[in-house]
């Protein structure tokens, strides 16, 4: 059981690493990232959430495509 946990662990930090790297290449990732108080977690969940982003710049609009 143990050992499956690792395993599990392991896999997951993986394709975090993963999921990062394919952010990474994202300009709209580097914007993100350029922004006092984001870091990697935000700005990769951001990236990865919103496939197309708004192009207004209404806050209320990008609101929904996250719940």
């Amino acid at each position: 059981m143990l050992e499956a946990w690792r395993s599990m662990r392991i896999h997951a930090a993986e394709l975090g690493r993963q999921l990062v790297a394919a952010a990474r290449q994202s300009q709209a990732w580097r914007n993100l990232m350029s922004t006092p108080g984001v870091g990697t977690v935000t700005a990769t969940f951001f990236v990865t959430a919103i496939e197309e982003p708004p192009t207004s710049r209404n806050p209320a609009l990008l609101t929904p495509g996250l719940v």
